[in-house]
């Protein structure tokens, strides 16, 4: 009597699974059996995939990193199973399907909030330790904050006693950010409030009088602006005079380098409209506007912890600039 061969052990779950209509008419055609598909992907079964792909989901197992596979059919047609980072999902589908489609930044946004807090994104991790050592820097006592999301900030400078505004085009993500203990205020001129949260556009006049922050806050809003020079003359308008203009963005190098936020969803991939604006473009809208310049961080992608990037692609791209600051003053 023969021995029954031992399987693989399972690395990761795979949540709720999702089959599009698409990939189960091919899965169907071609008589394969998406159940054995799931096991080789959710078992690294990747060899078919060649060695960079397998490389890239071993490190994304163990890291918390989206998981693909992509399986061979035959006539040219394959199916791609991706599980998500948190592992609650997992999706088959078409290649077709994969590709990203883009979509508005309201739109897009409401499809991010839920997930965006959980999101493992070197971005952030980059670029937050720089923006608060700023922050601890600076004298100010009123705050807003244009494109607040989720209240990555909101609640952090809230906790320190300054009153702060956050707003956002998005619904979406203030609903995250109320959830999120703190005081809040419906109206902005509620003073007995530290935190209060509203929904506008940052592309048109803000509703708050000329002159009332001293600090004006933007971050990982402006790549998605074109047009720079419009944006800070209303922060400028906003601003007390000696008063504070702190901005982040993903850098155009890591835009030219293929690194542009990409969700998945029962609906398909999405990403959001990103604009490669310069360094140069953002001091100089900015001094147009009245400010001076203070200060500019470039900040490249070795200041990434490790877990966000396998190591042959931290090795490629360790000097590409992932993350650009400014910090800017209005004279007094």
């Amino acid at each position: 009597m023969g021995l029954r061969q031992k399987r693989p052990p399972k690395l990761f779950t795979l949540g709720e699974v999702t089959h599009s209509p698409r990939a189960i008419r091919q899965l169907v055609r071609h008589r394969v059996s998406a159940q054995i598909l799931l096991e080789k992907h959710q078992t690294g079964q990747w060899q078919e995939e060649g060695e960079a792909v397998r490389a890239h989901n071993e490190f994304a197992v163990q890291n918390g990193l989206p998981v693909a596979s992509q399986f061979q059919l035959g006539d040219g047609q394959s199916i791609l199973i991706m599980t998500t980072p948190d592992r609650r999902k997992t999706y088959v589908l078409t290649p077709e399907e994969y590709a990203p489609v883009e979509l508005d930044l309201r739109s897009g946004y409401a499809r991010w909030a839920e997930k965006y807090d959980s999101w493992q994104n070197p971005l952030l991790a980059v670029e937050e330790p720089h923006i608060k050592i700023i922050l601890r820097r600076l004298q100010f006592e009123s705050v807003l904050d244009v494109g607040a999301g989720t209240g990555r900030y909101t609640r952090w400078l809230s906790d320190k006693r300054k009153q702060v505004i956050g707003l956002d085009l998005s619904s979406a993500m203030l609903a995250v950010a109320r959830r999120k203990p703190a005081q809040f205020s419906l109206a902005w001129a509620d003073s007995s409030k530290k935190l209060t949260l509203i929904q506008a556009d940052a592309g048109q006049t803000l509703p708050f009088p000329a002159g009332h922050f001293d600090l004006v806050l933007s971050t990982l809003l402006l790549q998605h602006v074109a047009d720079l020079p419009a944006l800070f003359r209303e922060f400028a308008r906003l601003q007390k005079p000696g008063g504070y203009c702190l901005v982040s963005a993903l850098h155009p190098q890591a835009l030219a380098a293929g690194w542009q936020p990409t969700l998945a969803d029962a609906r398909g991939m999405y990403r959001l409209p990103h604009h490669a604006n310069q360094p140069a473009d953002y001091q100089e809208a900015a001094e147009s506007a009245g400010y001076q310049v203070v200060e500019m961080l470039e900040l490249p992608v070795a200041y990434a912890p490790a877990r966000f990037f396998s190591p042959p692609i931290f090795e490629q791209h360790s000097e590409t600039n992932l993350c650009f600051i400014m910090l800017a003053g209005l004279p007094a």
